[in-house]
């Protein structure tokens, strides 16, 4: 009987442990199917469905980094600066760094005028890719703000440098020549950003919604790609645990069949 009692106490563990395992693969593929309806319903335009799903993934998954970084990105359309800080916190710490969280929380930090962390967050940027245009061009923004004229067109230098058909870096130069009664290299700047394309107003500062990186069509594409590839494997996991889960179900069975015929006998 103790022999029994043993593969009794196995077999319960065992179903203990499949159930387990169904659950999380279960969650993940939930979790993976809000993160879908999340980002769609952003494509849509519904935001707050969109963080109604996404809030569901991290509940789910608390470590999802895609929930937590297209939340942020939303609460950063709507105005909600600090919460989009915050979910971008997130992002880095689960990332060590990333280039994007990096750039999009300077980008939030800006617009809250906190001028100092915006500029820190472009400078990690700057670390990671030291020609990331609209890094130092956002970098350049917050030290005019800070009254910095000459690190301003420092940056707004190297970014006519890199890429030199990027109008508003010609705008924003402008405006530092403007600040600094050098008219003619204002005019000049002026003339060369609307020979470009810029239309705008020239000597109004150019705001931090132009360079606000929205997720692309193409990224959202292949993000549907891999949550059809998750989702194939999460459905082929619980397929498989539920095979696992009757067999431990039977083998009990089986054993309390045979505890009974031995006590009768």
């Amino acid at each position: 009987m103790k022999w029994q009692n043993k593969v009794a106490r196995i077999s319960a563990l065992a179903v203990i442990m499949v159930f387990i395992l169904y659950y999380h693969a279960y969650s993940g593929s939930v979790a993976e199917d809000s993160l879908k309806k999340g980002l769609e319903y952003g494509q849509q335009g519904d935001n707050d469905k969109a963080i109604a799903e996404f809030g569901k993934v991290i509940t789910l998954a608390p470590a999802s980094t895609s929930a937590y970084y297209d939340r942020a990105l939303i609460y950063y359309k709507q105005g909600r600066l600090k919460e989009s800080v915050s979910d971008f916190d997130k992002v880095i710490a689960f990332t060590s760094g990333s280039a994007d969280a990096y750039y999009n929380r300077g980008l939030a930090f800006y617009k809250m005028g906190s001028f100092d962390a915006a500029i820190a967050d472009y400078n990690k940027v700057l670390e990671i890719n030291p020609n990331a245009v609209d890094a130092l061009y956002g970098r350049g923004l917050a030290y005019f703000k800070k009254n910095d004229i000459k690190q301003a067109l420092s940056d707004y230098d190297k970014v006519i440098e890199i890429r030199p058909e990027f109008p508003l870096a010609y705008s924003a130069r402008a405006i530092a020549y403007f600040s600094k009664k050098d008219y003619v290299k204002t005019l000049s700047d002026i003339n060369k950003a609307i020979a470009l394309g810029f239309r705008a107003r020239p000597l109004k500062e150019a705001g931090m919604e132009a360079i606000t990186t929205p997720v692309p069509a193409e990224k959202v594409q292949g993000k549907a790609q891999v949550w059809k590839t998750r989702r194939r494997s999460a459905k082929i996991e619980i397929y498989v645990l539920t095979a696992l889960l009757i067999i431990c179900l039977a083998t009990i069975l089986m054993l309390l069949m045979k505890s009974r015929k031995a006590k009768t006998g």
